[in-house]
């Protein structure tokens, strides 16, 4: 049926999305802060520019797989916002499926599937039915 939504992406699938994730916005971050060094002239500014974009980006992503937006200062710490990426990386890879379990505050929109096919998952009952099987 064409409504039908996509099955959940294959483990490998998973895997090859959240590697090109990290790449992207992990391997961009010493490429922006060298470009903005370059630019002013001083390190500080390529290092806190390039590292508040990332806090910026993780604090937008972060909501759509579980996460706080404040999670996103662990930036500040270094690896443990590279840490915290690489788990943002890997679920957002499995979207619009979730894997993980909710957060209390998502809980009163959490809709476990019940077909054998997508067992251990939910969505948010937000998401409009044409875009995920409902739990019947």
């Amino acid at each position: 049926m064409p409504n039908e939504p996509a099955p959940p992406r294959s483990h490998a699938m998973r895997i090859f999305l959240a590697f090109l994730i990290d790449v992207v916005a992990v391997a961009g971050y010493p490429l922006l802060g060298e470009a903005i060094t370059a630019l002013t002239g001083s390190d500080l500014a390529g290092e806190l520019t390039s590292t508040l974009l990332l806090i910026l980006l993780t604090a937008w992503l972060a909501p759509k797989v579980s996460y706080r937006r404040r999670d996103a200062l662990w930036w500040i710490t270094g690896l443990g916002g590279l840490w915290l990426f690489l788990i943002l990386a890997w679920r957002l890879a499995y979207l619009p499926y979730k894997d993980w379990p909710p957060r209390d505050d998502e809980l009163p929109h959490a809709v476990y599937l019940r077909e054998p096919s997508y067992a251990g998952v939910w969505r948010d009952g937000r998401t409009t039915a044409r875009q995920l099987p409902t739990a019947s």
